[in-house]
C-alpha cells in the first residue's frame, strides 16, 4: 500500500498545472501515488497533463470527468480512487515544496495520526512570497485538546494544508459538498472528529494568489457560504459536546467570513440585501443557541440589509489613512515636467480609448522599440501579404528602419501618436512589453511573441536570484495584458508558464521568424551576403555571444584573451569569413581586427541564414540556428559565473547541440581540427533539433495568423 495518495483537481489550469504536477514528483520516494482528477477543461490543461504523465506513468493516475464536477465532488472522486494510507489535496494552480514528502513521512512515521496540518505561503503573480501570518499557531505540535484546536481555527481553514489518514475519513463518511466554499463544513467536521491532530510550522505548499479566481468573482454563487455555515451549525448541534467545544469559535469564524462577502463586494449590488438578511437569520439563531443577546455592529447592519453601510463602517478610517499617506508621498513629484508629460499621455490614452477600435489596425513592436524585427516582423509581413491590415510599428526615435518604404507606418514610442495608436489598435504584437502605465483596453488582443528559447532564467524566476532586478509589481501588470504567448517547443511552453504565470493561451506553433530559414532562396542568401559584405566564395563562421549583465555599459568586441578575432579567423582557415554579431542590448563597437562586424545589421535571422557555422555561448540563437542543421560550437568560457549571476534552466553540457569548449585554446583547437563537424557533433545536433525545433517548419506565421487574427476574440 502506498504511504501517500496526492489528489490533484484541475480545471482550466493550463498555465499552472505542469508546475503543480511536477511538484508532486518526489525523486527519493517510491511509496506514493498521484491521482489527477481532470474536470473537463476547455483549454489545453489536458495536453499539459498528458505531457507530465507520459514522463512518469508509474506515478500518475488520471481520472477524466465528462463534465466539470466542481472542486468538492472532484476531490471525493479522487479519494475513492486513492489507495494510500494518507491523503493530500492539491489544487491545480498551487504547488508543493520539494521537501514535502520527507517532512510528512517523518511526522507520521510510527503512528496513526488522523490529521497533520502544515504551513503554507501565499505567492503573488509579481513573484512576491509571504509566509502564513498565523505561523505561530502551528508551532504547538499536538493539538489534542479543545483549547489547542480552537486556537488552530485562527489558521487558514482549507482542505489542502492538511494530511489525512484515509481510514479516518472513511470511518466518519467525510466528503465534500458540491457547493462553493466546500472546505468550510469539511474543516469543522475534521477538527471535531479527529482523535489525533498534529501541527507543523514548516511551509510545504505554495498558495497562488491570482486574478480570475472563483472566490474573487462577483455573482450570486457566494450565497453558498451561508449554506455551508448552516451545515456547520447543524453538525455541531447534532453533538452537544461538539457545540460546547467549538460553537463559539465557529460562530466568530462564520460572522467574519460571511460579512467578508459584503466587505469585498463579491455580490451584485441588487443581491446584497437578500444575502444580508439570510446571513442575519443564521447568525441570530446561532447567537441565541450560544446565549448571546447583543448584536454588535455586523449584525445590526446586516439586519438593516445595507452592504453600503457595512462597507463604510469597516473601511472609512483605513481609506482616509491611505489617501493621506499617498498624498504626502507623491505630491512633491507631481509637478515635475517629466511626470506632467507622462500624466498627460495617460490622460490622452484614456480619452482615445473612448473612440471605437480600428479593427484592422495592428500595433507592432520588437525589442522595446529598438528595431523592427523578429517574430513581430514575420507576422507583419504575413498580414501584409494578406492585405487589409494597417500595420504600425512602435519605434524609439533613434531606431533606424526602412519600413517607411515597405507599406508599414511608424510612430515614436512614448509620444501622443503612440498613445493614440495603442488605444485604437485592435491587435498589439510585441516580443517585449509595452509601457507599464498604459492599462489594457478591454477587447484589445495582446500577443507576446517572445524572442528566443529560454536557456537562462526568465520572468519571475529571475527574482529568486536578483529580487531587486526590477519593479516586479509593474512587471506583473505588463504581463497580465497578454492574451497569447507564442512557444517554439514543449520545453519553452513549460518555462513560459512557470516564469510568467498569467492567464494567456500558449500557441504551440513554432517561431514565425524562423520561417525564412526554411523558405528563403539562394538569391535571398546572395543578397544578404552582399549587403553584409561577405567576400564571394567564402563560407561564414558566425560568432554571436549572449548579453551579459556586467557588460551592459561596454562597447566593442570581447577582450582578446576571451575571443581574439584574428586568432579565430586563422584557426578557421582561408575558406571562412568570420562574422561577429553582438547581443542587441550591447552597443555595437568598431570592427577592431575582425573580418566583418555585423552587430548593427538590423535583421538577426538574415545573419543566421547565411552562416555555415555558429559559435555562441548561452544565446538562444543556437535554438534558431539548429533549424538549419548546420554545425554549432558552444563556447562556455564563463559558464560557472554566468549560472551564478543569471541562472540556467538546462544543463548545457548535457544538451549541447555539438562541440562544447571552455577556453579560447580549446576553441581554436576545435576549429583547426574540424571536430565541430564530427559524427558525434552531428548526433548531438540531431537530438537537439528533435527536442527544441519540433514545430519550426516554415509555416509558423500562417499558424499564428490563423490562431490570432481569425479567432473569436
Amino acid at each position: 500500500m502506498a504511504l501517500f495518495s496526492v489528489v490533484v483537481v484541475t480545471w482550466n489550469n493550463e498555465n499552472f498545472i505542469e508546475q503543480a504536477l511536477r511538484s508532486c514528483i518526489f525523486p527519493r520516494a517510491n511509496d506514493y501515488e498521484v491521482i489527477v482528477v481532470h474536470n473537463a477543461s476547455t483549454d489545453r490543461t489536458g495536453a499539459c497533463i498528458e505531457r507530465v504523465v507520459s514522463e512518469h506513468p508509474h506515478i500518475f493516475k488520471v481520472v477524466e470527468n465528462d463534465r466539470n464536477e466542481g472542486l468538492g465532488e472532484a476531490r471525493n472522486i479522487g479519494v475513492r480512487h486513492a489507495s494510500g494510507k494518507y491523503v493530500l489535496f492539491l489544487d491545480g494552480d498551487d504547488w508543493f515544496e520539494p521537501e514535502t514528502y520527507e517532512v510528512l513521512s517523518r511526522l507520521v512515521d510510527g503512528g496513526d495520526i488522523d490529521v497533520v496540518v502544515f504551513n503554507h505561503a501565499r505567492v503573488w503573480d509579481n513573484g512576491g512570497k509571504i509566509a502564513n501570518a498565523k505561523t505561530a499557531l502551528l508551532r504547538v505540535g499536538d493539538c489534542n485538546d479543545v483549547e489547542a484546536r480552537n486556537a488552530i481555527l485562527e489558521n487558514f481553514n482549507v482542505a489542502w494544508n492538511k494530511l489525512y489518514r484515509r481510514e479516518f475519513l472513511q470511518a466518519h463518511g467525510l466528503s465534500f459538498s458540491r457547493r462553493l466554499y466546500e472546505d468550510i463544513d469539511w474543516h469543522f467536521k475534521v477538527l471535531a472528529l479527529a482523535e489525533s491532530y498534529f501541527a507543523t510550522p514548516e511551509i510545504l505548499i505554495n498558495y497562488r494568489q491570482r486574478t480570475g479566481s472563483i472566490l474573487r468573482s462577483r455573482n450570486n454563487n457566494h450565497f453558498d457560504i451561508i449554506e455551508q455555515y448552516q451545515e456547520v451549525l447543524n453538525f455541531l448541534q447534532s453533538n452537544p459536546d461538539h457545540f460546547k467545544a467549538y460553537g463559539k469559535s465557529a460562530y466568530r469564524h462564520a460572522a467574519n467570513l460571511m460579512m467578508g462577502i459584503i466587505r469585498e463586494a463579491r455580490l451584485p449590488p441588487s443581491s446584497e440585501r437578500a444575502y444580508l438578511r439570510k446571513a442575519n437569520r443564521l447568525l441570530s439563531d446561532w447567537r441565541a443557541l450560544l446565549g448571546e443577546t447583543k448584536k454588535g455592529t455586523y449584525l445590526t447592519l446586516a439586519s438593516i440589509g445595507s452592504g453600503v453601510l457595512l462597507r463604510k463602517a469597516t473601511g472609512a478610517k483605513n481609506l482616509m489613512k491611505s489617501v493621506k499617506a499617498f498624498a504626502d508621498k507623491n505630491f512633491p513629484k507631481a509637478l515635475q515636467p517629466k511626470v506632467l508629460r507622462a500624466r498627460s499621455l495617460r490622460l490622452a490614452y484614456r480619452a482615445f480609448c473612448k473612440l471605437p477600435f480600428k479593427k484592422n489596425m495592428v500595433l507592432l513592436e520588437s525589442y522595446w522599440g529598438a528595431k523592427a524585427d523578429c517574430n513581430p516582423m514575420a507576422i507583419a509581413k504575413g498580414l501584409q501579404a494578406m492585405g487589409g491590415y494597417d500595420l504600425v510599428w512602435s519605434l524609439n526615435a533613434s531606431a533606424k528602419t526602412d519600413i517607411e518604404f515597405s507599406g508599414m507606418r511608424r510612430v515614436n514610442r512614448g509620444g501622443f501618436r503612440f498613445a493614440y495608436t495603442l488605444a485604437r489598435a485592435k491587435y498589439l504584437v510585441t516580443n517585449g512589453n509595452f509601457p507599464t502605465e498604459y492599462e489594457k483596453r478591454p477587447g484589445s488582443v495582446h500577443v507576446q511573441t517572445k524572442h528566443g528559447t529560454p536557456l537562462k532564467t526568465m520572468g519571475l524566476d529571475i527574482r529568486k536570484k536578483r529580487p531587486k532586478e526590477m519593479n516586479w509589481t509593474d512587471f506583473a501588470k505588463r504581463c497580465r495584458r497578454w492574451d497569447f504567448v507564442i512557444s517554439s517547443n514543449p520545453y519553452s511552453s513549460r518555462i513560459w508558464r512557470q516564469g510568467f504565470p498569467y492567464t494567456y493561451e500558449v500557441l504551440e506553433i513554432g517561431y514565425p521568424r524562423n520561417d525564412m530559414l526554411f523558405n528563403s532562396s539562394a538569391a535571398d542568401v546572395d543578397r544578404i551576403r552582399k549587403k553584409i559584405g561577405v567576400p564571394e566564395g567564402k563560407k561564414i563562421a558566425l560568432y554571436a555571444p549572449t548579453f551579459r549583465d556586467r557588460d551592459r555599459n561596454t562597447s566593442g568586441l570581447n577582450k582578446a584573451e576571451i575571443f581574439d578575432p584574428v586568432r579565430v579567423a586563422k584557426a578557421l582557415g582561408p575558406d571562412y569569413a568570420l562574422v561577429i554579431r553582438e547581443h542587441y542590448f550591447n552597443t555595437p563597437g568598431g570592427t577592431a581586427r575582425t573580418i566583418i562586424n555585423a552587430s548593427d545589421y538590423p535583421k538577426s535571422n538574415d545573419v543566421v541564414l547565411i552562416a555555415d557555422l555558429l559559435i555562441t555561448d548561452y544565446s538562444s540563437i543556437m535554438f534558431d540556428y539548429a533549424c538549419l542543421n548546420r554545425p554549432i560550437v558552444i563556447y562556455a568560457y564563463d559558464i560557472d559565473n554566468y549560472i551564478e549571476e543569471r541562472g540556467m534552466y538546462l544543463d548545457l553540457a548535457k544538451i549541447a547541440p555539438g562541440s562544447m569548449v571552455y577556453n579560447q585554446n580549446e576553441l581554436l583547437q576545435c576549429l583547426e581540427n574540424g571536430t565541430y563537424d564530427s559524427a558525434e557533433s552531428q548526433r548531438k545536433l540531431t537530438e537537439f533539433r528533435n527536442e527544441f525545433c519540433p514545430w519550426d517548419d516554415g509555416y509558423a506565421t500562417d499558424r499564428a495568423i490563423k490562431a490570432i487574427f481569425h479567432s473569436p476574440l
